[in-house]
C-alpha cells in the first residue's frame, strides 16, 4: 500500500480527464502525469465524437470534472436550464461511464473520480446536482 514516503504509481495505466480545460484539470492532469500515467484531456460534450469512444474505453482512469456556471440555472420553473444541466451533470457523465466501465471492467482494473460543484444554490442545481450522488 503507498505511503506518503512512496506514492501510488500508475505506470502503464491511462487516465482521461473529462471537463474544462480549467487549473483544476491542469493540477489533476499534472499529479497523474507524475504519477506515471499517460493522460489526456476531452471537452465534456454530447452527443459524444465518434473519435473519443476508443480514448474513453482506453481509460483506466476516467476523471469527470463537472460544474455549473455561474446563472446556469435559471429558476425553479426554467424548465430549459434544469434541461442543460441534467444533460451535463446527469446524461453526459453516465453516457461516459456507460462507455468506460464494461472496459474497465475487462481489464479488471479501473477508477472513477467525480468531480461536481459550482457557485449556484438554486433549486434547480441542487436537484440535478442530488442526481449525481
Amino acid at each position: 500500500m503507498p505511503s506518503a514516503k512512496e506514492p501510488y504509481r500508475l505506470e502503464g495505466r491511462t487516465a482521461l480527464v473529462v471537463g474544462p480545460a480549467d487549473e483544476l484539470g491542469r493540477e489533476v492532469a499534472a499529479a497523474l502525469r507524475a504519477a506515471g500515467a499517460t493522460v489526456s484531456h476531452l471537452q465534456s460534450e454530447l452527443p459524444l465524437p465518434a473519435a473519443s469512444l476508443g480514448e474513453i474505453e482506453a481509460a483506466d482512469i476516467l476523471i469527470l470534472q463537472m460544474f455549473v456556471e455561474s446563472g446556469a440555472s435559471g429558476g425553479a420553473d426554467d424548465w430549459e436550464a434544469i434541461d442543460r444541466l441534467h444533460r451535463s451533470l446527469v446524461t453526459l457523465p453516465t453516457a461516459l461511464m456507460a462507455k468506460a466501465v464494461p472496459a474497465m471492467c475487462r481489464r479488471r482494473w479501473g477508477r472513477i473520480v467525480f468531480l461536481a460543484g459550482g457557485e449556484d444554490a438554486t433549486p434547480a442545481a441542487v436537484a440535478v446536482q442530488s442526481a449525481q450522488s
